[in-house]
Order: structure tokens, then sequence, then C-alpha cells
């Protein structure tokens, strides 16, 4: 199999490919670590040359400064060839030769130097930090020692800030290259690279969309041309028809089948543009947001998914194998055969109290599987991540009362009414118990424990976000909410009228009510309802044009004097938002309640969330139902 990276000698001569990114480990055939290189360039014959040709997107900090090292300190004449880009770390490889060579449509990008660690304890993280920064130092010596005068430091450190793009030219009047040659035909691009899809400014992905709008244009020129060749044709032979043209002509039997597969492909394409405004067109209706301190806060719908900005590919695989359950089994039974990175995290993210802060990626999984299990969150309600413990932001509470005046006449100022609403994050924990037999035994264990968290997390957020008392330790749910008018029912319901005098109110308010949730005796009654002929009610459309119908056992059926009452909520649940906070602590014992009397653990996960109503009038609750 032909490596990517590889190292070829030819007389005192070796060639050196550094075709991929740079990695601390080889995880695949184009991946270039500082180990592999150092046992290759061991293993080469005294040379008086090395030429080094690069096409890398960069990669590990760390392997890099190594092979920059152990270059610049080889005895042989290093010359550099950049055969398309280098980027990041291979840059300052590159720095490494003696002479650095480069076509005229080749490019360099330089930044500051990342990690892909994005989790750890505060020290480790500062000293991470720490490292960089030394790294950074590093880099910069490499570039100004090549430079030899060309560009200051207070320039260059400009450039790494500003995550730069240089082309050959520039890198030459910088002194990042000795020599521009014509430009050749650039190496294939390597789309699965895991390293510059991290990268905020992508020219190499910019020009693939170009080559595609190119590549289009290029399907319809040719079309045209094979109208004009066929017009051209029918022309020279007027007095054939088409059917004798397609049976004595096999030229122009061919022309009419290529004329109609390049028809197809127009087609096929423009019906891919449009699927793709559509798409556009729909994510952008569903993009809510707001501002704080200039920065912008997402509020997300069911459809988006809680995400790490800017995570790079390589940490994408870091985790993806990565599960709660094995975390949660070598906690409890301290085996981690199988499940060495998690025993890593478990290690670097204890707290005070022995339970473990999961990673942004693993603790974003979780969330967005309680949010996928959460009937409130199923029915519309919004998420806004907190990056602090609390977050502002305004609702509106009365409407804009426009008029029509005269010419001359003063304006009647009618201002909306607007107030503050502050989510403040509490403490939401969900615990739930596993036996011994079960969690060392079970094949399926990582998809049961999973399970079981998110379960008690969504049963807590849906009961706070309905129930909440709205006391110092948990918010206040829509049924204690003031501002959200109670219609008393007092009976079991007999029909949908009920339902209909609820969306009608909130008709009324400019609202439009998507949902309504209920306890599932309630579905039951609704259900069974029967017309005078016995046959099953229909309900009028004002219910069934009601998008969610849901229950949740959330929703009690022991409220009021007889403790025989329930409620259903009808609303626009877009207007319930929960505020998040982005990481969960898991923790696990044997010694908590009646865990050890009966052999089983207690895993307890919990988060910081709060529940805020941004439209009261939007929601009507039917109460006290029978």
């Amino acid at each position: 199999m032909k490596k990517y990276y590889q190292i070829e000698t030819s007389g005192n001569k070796a060639t050196i490919y550094i075709y991929g990114d740079i990695t601390d480990e080889n995880y695949s055939e184009s991946d270039v670590s500082a180990l592999s290189f150092r046992n290759e360039l061991s293993e080469i014959p005294p040379v008086s040359e090395i030429e080094v040709r690069v096409q890398s997107y960069g990669g590990s900090v760390f392997s890099g400064v190594a092979i920059y090292n152990m270059l610049k300190n080889h005895k042989a004449l290093v010359t550099v060839y950049i055969d398309g880009v280098a980027c990041s770390i291979a840059t300052v490889i590159a720095m490494a030769g003696d002479k650095i060579i480069m076509p005229s449509n080749s490019m360099m990008m330089i930044h500051n130097p990342m990690s892909s660690l994005s989790y750890g304890n505060s020290n480790e993280l500062r000293k991470m930090a720490d490292t960089l920064d030394k790294i950074r130092e590093s880099s910069i010596d490499a570039y100004l020692s090549k430079s030899n005068g060309k560009i200051t430091r207070e320039k260059l450190i400009e450039l790494l800030d500003e995550e730069t793009w240089l082309s050959a030219e520039e890198c030459k009047n910088y002194g990042f290259c000795d020599e521009v040659t014509n430009q050749v035909e650039l190496v294939a691009k390597f789309n699965e690279s895991t390293c510059i899809n991290s990268l905020k400014n992508n020219p190499i992905k910019l020009e693939e969309k170009k080559e595609v709008k190119n590549m289009i244009t290029l399907n319809k020129d040719r079309l045209e041309d094979l109208k004009v060749q066929q017009e051209e044709f029918i022309n020279e032979h007027k007095n054939c028809k088409h059917e004798q043209l397609m049976n004595d002509y096999p030229f122009y039997n061919s022309l009419v089948g290529r004329i109609e597969q390049a028809e197809i492909r127009q087609r096929e394409q423009k019906n891919e543009e449009d699927e793709q405004k559509l798409r556009m067109d729909n994510t952008k209706d569903k993009q809510q947001h707001f501002y704080k301190d200039g920065k912008k806060v997402q509020v997300l719908s069911p459809e988006q998914k809680i995400t790490v900005p800017n995570q790079s590919k390589y940490e994408q695989k870091e985790f993806s194998d990565m599960s709660i359950g094995k975390l949660v089994k070598g906690m409890a039974t301290g085996k981690w055969d199988g499940a060495e990175k998690e025993q890593q995290v478990v290690a670097a993210n204890r707290d005070g109290s022995g339970g473990v802060l999961i990673p942004t990626p693993l603790s974003n999984e979780l969330i967005n599987m309680v949010r996928a299990q959460s009937v409130l969150m199923t029915a519309g309600a919004r998420t806004v991540p907190m990056t602090s413990s609390t977050l502002v932001f305004a609702k509106q509470t009365g409407d804009i009362k426009p008029h029509w005046k005269k010419e001359g006449a003063p304006i009647n100022e009618t201002d909306a009414d607007f107030e503050p609403v502050k989510f403040e994050a509490k403490t939401l924990v969900g615990m739930s118990d596993i036996t011994i037999e079960l969690l060392e035994d079970a094949l399926n264990i990582d998809q049961v424990v999973t399970q079981s968290i998110v379960n008690a997390l969504a049963l807590e957020l849906d009961r706070v976000g309905l129930l909440g008392a709205g006391t110092d330790i948990e918010p206040q749910g829509i049924y204690n909410r003031e501002g959200i008018q109670k219609q008393a029912v007092g009976k079991a319901l007999e029909n949908y009228k009920e339902f209909s005098k609820a969306v009608t109110s909130i008709l009324s308010a400019n609202g439009t009510p998507n949902g309504v949730i209920y306890s599932p005796r309630t579905y039951g009654e609704l259900d069974a309802l029967t017309d005078a002929s016995g046959q099953p009610l229909n309900a009028p459309k004002s219910y069934e044009n009601l998008t969610h119908k849901l229950t949740t056992t959330q929703v009690p059926n022991d409220l009021g004097a007889k403790n025989d009452g329930s409620f259903a909520v009808v609303g626009d649940f877009t207007k319930l938002w929960y505020g998040v906070r982005t990481g969960v602590t898991i923790e696990v014992t044997r010694v908590a309640g009646d865990a050890f009397s009966n052999l089983k653990y207690k895993i307890r996960a919990y988060l910081r969330a709060d529940v805020q109503t941004i439209h009261e009038p939007h929601f009507i609750i039917l109460d006290d139902i029978k």
C-alpha cells in the first residue's frame, strides 16, 4: 500500500515526503508522527542532501517541533519544497530547510499553536497554556531565524494572531521561502485531514466550491455545444427526418443520447441547488439568538445540537469511541479493560467529592440525549447554552400600539413593555440504581447505564418545567408561574370544548399554539370519548391542528382537595426556554442509601439549568381535570 509519508534514498540524496497530518501517533497511512519520522530517518545511510516535499495541513505542535529539530540538526543540506500547502506546524517544519522552494500557486498558513486537549483540571489547563506559549515562542524564533530580518517580530505576531494564508510571493517577501518557481499542478487535496477542518480561514474549501461551480458551468457549456452540433447536423441533412437520422447515422444517435444525459445532469444540478437553498432558508428561519457582552448566544430548537465550537476531527475521533457506560462501569468496579481513555478522563477530572466532571464533548452528547428524551423539548421548548451561572435577556410583556396620525399632529408614544429575564443555573440531580451483577455482566451495559442517566435527568427537567416551585433550589414551572391563565375544568372531560377555548384564548393574544401536554390518564379519557351513536368522538380542527399531543407521568393526577385532579397545558412551547450549563458531573457509590445492603450501585448525575417562559399569554392551563 502506498504511503503518503515515506523516505526514499538515491545515492547521496534522500527524499522525504510529508503528505499528511502531523500527529503524536500514526492513526492512518498519511499521518506523520515524530516517532515514525525518527525511526525512518535513523535508518537511511549517510547522505549529503535531504529533499523534503511538504503537503500538510499541520497537526500536533509537539511532534512538529521535534521533526523541525531533527531536520535542523541533521548534517545534510536540507531543501524543502512546498508542493501544495503547508499549514500550521507544517510551516515550522519547513523552516528547517536551508533552502525553501515554492511553486507560485502553493501557499502557507501560519497561526498560533493549538492543542487538542479539551479536558483537564484548572492546573493542567494552565500548564497546557504555558506550554503552548513556549512553543509559540520557539515557532517565532524559527520563522525569524529563516526570514533573516525580512519581517519584524511585531508583524509576525500580527500574522499569527490573524491566522494568515500567504501566497508564495508573500512568503518570499517575508523570508519564509528562498525561491518561487513556475506553478505546477497541485497534488490532490486531502479532504479527510483532521487539521484543516478546525481552521477558521480555509481557502481550500472555498477553492473546492469554486471548482464545483466551474464544473457546473462546464456542463452547461457542453450542453450548448452539443445542441449546436445537433443543429448543424440537421441543417446538413435537411431532407432527413429525425427517425431516419437516428437509424442511419450512429453519430447523430450518439449525439442525441449525449444531449439527453447532459440535460439530466443539468436538471439534477438545478434540483440540488434548489434543495440546498431551501435547506439554508429553513435553517435560517429556525436560528434564534441574542447578544450578551457583544457575543452571540444561540437559542437552539429541538433539532439543533449543542456542539463544541471549532472541534477538530482529531478531537472528534478522540471522543467518538468513549462512552458514559464504560466510564461509570470503570468508576464502580475499578476495571478499565477496553476503557483506557475513560480511565484517563476520570483521573484528570475528579472533583473534591469524588465525582467526575466529564469532558465537554461527552457532556454535550449526554445533554443532547436528555433533550431528545424530554417531552417539553420535544414539544418545542428551546435550549440556551450558558457559559456562566447567570444570563440576562429581555422579554416583551406588552405590544406596541401603532396609530394613524394627521400631518403635523403629535405622535402618541405607546412603547412596548419589556422586562429582564434572568437565567440562574440551579443544580439538577438525577439518580438511578443498578445491581452489581448487571453492571459487571450485561453485554449492553453501556446503553443501559447511559439511558438510565438520560431518563432520570429528562424526567426531572420535565417535572420542573411543568411544576417547579420557583424556590432557591429549583426553577419555577409553568403551573406555578404568574401571568399564565388557569382555565378551571372541575370535572371529567366530556368533549374537546375546553381545548378549543384554550386555543382561542392564545390566538386572541396573537399566539400560535403548537401543542398540548397532559397525563396518561387524561390522554386515555380523551381517547375513549364517544358521540351519541357510540362512535369515537371526532376532535375539532382547533385540537387536531396542535402539532404535539404528548403525555408525561410528570403531570400528576392527585391535585386538589380530593387528590383526584390533573391538568393539561396548551401553548406555544417555543416560548419555554431552558438555560443549560454545558457540564455534567457523574458520581458512583455503594455506600449511599440501601445500595450496600442490596448489592447495588447508585449512579448520580447532575448538571445546572434554569427554566423561563418568554411570553406567558401564549400558555393556558386546563386545571382540575377529574
